[in-house]
């Protein structure tokens, strides 16, 4: 049976976590071209180093940003964290059963500059319409383990009422460069459907340079989806996932154009936890109150490309 972990819950998940069952397609269904065999920390600085060079002169010939090690067990995990500031700078998606770390590259400004263009506009928007600057609270790219994967987002926020270090995030922003919007994709589903509801929304931002375009996805659970009770014994046969991951709104907007779409919307009563939303003058927070116009999506747009010349 094919378990998705979610903290104390464990879930029978169809296609998405059925993928991550099998080595192979654990690797080329994030689009990973390129692996490794993991042989010690001295080869694998080796490796992300060479592979984070060819990023940079723009010889990758199709691949993406991502690159799978294999037989890494945990502690050559550790291992690796106790060396990850003498590395590139990447992101960590780690399978303890298979033993397999994929690595994500990011490369140049585009990542910090279009997750903190956002994340800035949300820590605006709720400033703005709750008078609070600690309603929420930037935990970065924390890593947050299930029973059997481990991950690290982009970006991630979660609500001041969530005080326990290993509480997972709410908000989540994932940014991929060119060519990575399926593998976002499958970072919001292990988000959205791994996290035992408490990671309520995705926000996937693909930045591709040749194009100068900019692609903002929103993902949250299926709304119509039927909540079926978690089992709390995994070996359950009849158990099902009680959380569905959706695509729920994308626009895509491009250096020098006036984008004039929808406003993206990052829905306040997902932010916070049910019966815990901050007091606020006026209206009680909807789930339309956190909005980035098209008019603040246009001046974020700007500020991208002035950053990446």
């Amino acid at each position: 049976m094919a378990l998705c972990d979610g903290g104390d819950f464990g879930y029978e998940v169809s296609s998405y976590t059925r993928r991550f069952q099998d080595r192979e397609n654990f690797l080329t269904e994030y689009g990973v071209a390129r692996s490794y065999t993991f042989n010690s920390l001295r080869t694998f600085k080796e490796d992300c180093e060479a592979f984070y060079a060819e990023m940079e002169e723009g010889n990758m010939k199709g691949e993406t940003q991502y690159v799978g090690f294999t037989r890494v067990s945990m502690s050559d995990l550790d291992g690796i964290d106790d060396i990850r500031s003498h590395l590139p700078k990447m992101r960590f998606f780690y399978d303890m059963n298979q033993e397999i770390l994929i690595v994500k590259f990011m490369v140049g400004t585009a990542h910090e500059l279009s997750a903190g263009l956002l994340g800035i506009e949300l820590d605006r928007l709720v400033v703005s319409r709750t008078g609070q600057r600690r309603a929420i609270k930037s935990i970065g790219s924390a890593r947050f383990k299930g029973l059997n994967r481990q991950k690290e987002s982009d970006f991630c926020y979660k609500p001041t009422t969530r005080t326990l270090e290993d509480d997972w995030p709410s908000v989540v922003f994932e940014v991929g460069v060119s060519e990575t919007l399926r593998e976002l994709q499958k970072d919001a589903r292990f988000w959205l459907e791994c996290s035992g509801e408490k990671t309520r929304v995705v926000i996937l931002a693909s930045v591709n340079k040749e194009e100068r375009s900019w692609t903002i996805e929103r993902w949250q659970h299926d709304p119509v989806a039927p909540r079926l009770q978690p089992a709390r014994n995994v070996g359950n046969p009849y158990a099902r996932n009680p959380y569905v991951a959706i695509h729920i709104q994308g626009l895509s907007m491009r250096e020098g154009e006036i984008y004039t779409g929808a406003s993206l919307i990052i829905p306040a009563t997902l932010v916070f936890d049910p019966n815990e939303l901050p007091p606020v003058q006026g209206a009680p927070l909807g789930p339309n109150d956190f909005e980035m116009t098209a008019q603040m999506l246009n001046l974020l747009n700007e500020d991208l490309w002035s950053g990446l010349m």
